[in-house]
């Protein structure tokens, strides 16, 4: 089974480099892999304000996060821990 790793995301969009990060955003919002859900997340995001947006995403990536383990847990499944997603 292959392993899936979390992208660089400071490598792909550059770490603070405002117009290369919005450009990033924008290539994600036309690529054809992107969900309609993210699509729509991302420009909804970069119209809020910036702490606003990260307090909101930070949030609903606990509460995924939370729903996720009950899910396993539900099914007999070892419980899901963020560190999963780190790369190796």
């Amino acid at each position: 089974m292959s392993e899936r790793r979390k992208p660089d995301i400071h490598a792909l969009f550059g770490a603070e480099n405002l117009p290369a990060i919005d450009a990033g955003i924008a290539s994600m919002v036309t690529h054809p892999a992107t969900s309609d859900w993210l699509r729509q997340a991302l420009l909804d995001a970069v119209r809020r304000d910036p702490v606003d947006a990260l307090k909101d995403a930070e949030l609903l990536r606990e509460l995924m996060e939370l729903r996720l383990n009950a899910c396993l847990l539900a099914y007999g499944h070892a419980e899901f821990r963020n560190d999963d997603l780190e790369p190796k």
